[in-house]
C-alpha cells in the first residue's frame, strides 16, 4: 500500500475581503483625502497663499499611504478598482461646475490618467504581496509610492493649466513670484556676460549695466566716439565724465528703444523684475487661443517636472508613514496577518 497522505498546518481562514465595513471606512478616508488634496491646491493657485500648498501636499502624501494600505489590505481587484474610481470621482466633484452641463474635456482627461496609474500603482503593489511568501511590506510601497504620486502631480498640473488657461482664474502673484524666483535664479549666468547686472535693480541701471559691461568688451555705436579697434576702451576713458555719461546715456536710449521695438513699451523706472514679469504677460496675451493652449500644456508639463523633483526627496518618507500607519492598525486589530500554508504569509482585515 502507498504511504498515507496528510495536510498540515493549513491556515482555516481564507485571503478574502471578509470586512465590508473596514473597506469601506479606507475607501471614504483615501476619498477624503483625495479632495483636500485637490481643494487646497486649487485654493493655492487662487489665492497665492503658501500654507495652502503645503496643506495640500500633507494631504497628498496621506492618499498616497492609504493607496499603499489599499493594495495591502483589499484582496479583489475588482472592489479595489471601484474604490478608486469612487477616489478620483470624489476629488473631481469640487469642479462640478466645470462637469456640468459643459464637461471640461481637459478636466475629465486628467481624471482618467489620474485613475490610471492610481490603478497601475495599486495593482502592482497587490501583485508584489501576492506572490511573495511574507508580507514585506516595503517591496508593496516602493512599488506604489512612486505611481500614485506620479498620477496625483499629474492630476494637480492638469489644474494648473485649467486654472491659468482655459478658466481664465490666472493669480498674477503667484505668476509674479514664479518670474521673480526664475530671473534671481538666473543672476549668476547674466554676470557672465554682463558683469554687475542683477534683475534686482531698477530697469534703468539694469540696462545701464548691460551698456557698460558692452563697453568692456564690444564697444557699440555712436556719433561722440567712433570705434576705433583696440583703442576704443582707451579713448573712452579718456574722455570728459560728461562726455563718458552722456555716451553711456545715448546707447541706453538706443537698447531701450531696441527693446520696445520688440515687445513693446515699458517703465524704466520700475524694477527690472517687474518690467519683465509686464512683458512676458503682453506677449502671452497676444497669443491667439490655440497656442495659448499649447503653451498651457508646456507649462503643466514643466510644473509637473517640478513638482515631481520635489517629491521624489519625499518617497522614503511616505513610506515610512505608510508603514507606521501599517503597524498601528495591526496593533489595534484592525487587521491582522495570517498564513495560509506553512510558508505564504498573508494579511487581511480583522
Amino acid at each position: 500500500m502507498g504511504p498515507n497522505l496528510t495536510v498540515i498546518s493549513q491556515s482555516k481562514e481564507e485571503e478574502i475581503d471578509a470586512h465590508p465595513l473596514k473597506i469601506t471606512i479606507l475607501a471614504l478616508i483615501g476619498a477624503a483625502l483625495g479632495i483636500f488634496t485637490t481643494y487646497y491646491f486649487n485654493q493655492f493657485l487662487q489665492l497665492a497663499d503658501y500654507i495652502y500648498l503645503t496643506i495640500s501636499f500633507i494631504f497628498g502624501a496621506f492618499f498616497v499611504v492609504f493607496a499603499v494600505l489599499n493594495a495591502v489590505f483589499i484582496k479583489s481587484s475588482a472592489r479595489l478598482e471601484t474604490i478608486l474610481a469612487f477616489q478620483v470621482l470624489v476629488a473631481l466633484s469640487i469642479f462640478y461646475n466645470h462637469l456640468y452641463p459643459s464637461p471640461s474635456l481637459a478636466l475629465i482627461g486628467g481624471g482618467v490618467i489620474f485613475f490610471m496609474f492610481l490603478g497601475t500603482a495599486v495593482a502592482r503593489g497587490k501583485k508584489t504581496i501576492d506572490n511573495s511568501l511574507k508580507v514585506n511590506f516595503f517591496s508593496v510601497a516602493k512599488t506604489v509610492v512612486p505611481r500614485a504620486i506620479s498620477g496625483v502631480l499629474i492630476f494637480l498640473s492638469v489644474i494648473i493649466y485649467l486654472n491659468y488657461f482655459e478658466w481664465g482664474k490666472f493669480n498674477e502673484i503667484i505668476g509674479k513670484k514664479l518670474v521673480s524666483e526664475i530671473l534671481t535664479a538666473s543672476n549668476p549666468i547674466v554676470n557672465l556676460f554682463f558683469t554687475g547686472v542683477s534683475f534686482d535693480q531698477s530697469t534703468h541701471i539694469f540696462l545701464k549695466g548691460i551698456v557698460q559691461s558692452q563697453i568692456n568688451q564690444q564697444p557699440p555705436q555712436s556719433d561722440i566716439i567712433s570705434r576705433s579697434g583696440n583703442n576704443f576702451l582707451d579713448d573712452f576713458k579718456s574722455l570728459p565724465s560728461e562726455l563718458k555719461d552722456k555716451f553711456i546715456n545715448e546707447s541706453v536710449t538706443n537698447l531701450q528703444k531696441s527693446i520696445v521695438g520688440f515687445v513693446g513699451p515699458f517703465d524704466v523706472t520700475k524694477n527690472a523684475k517687474e518690467v519683465a514679469y509686464d512683458l512676458i504677460k503682453g506677449q502671452i496675451d497676444k497669443l491667439s487661443a490655440q497656442v495659448k493652449s499649447i503653451l498651457g500644456l508646456v507649462v503643466a508639463f514643466v510644473a509637473f517636472l517640478m513638482l515631481k523633483s520635489f517629491a521624489v526627496l519625499f518617497y522614503w518618507l511616505i513610506e515610512f508613514l505608510a508603514f507606521f500607519v501599517f503597524k498601528f492598525l495591526v496593533a489595534i486589530n484592525f487587521a491582522h496577518f495570517g498564513l495560509q500554508t506553512r510558508s505564504r504569509e498573508f494579511v487581511i482585515l480583522s
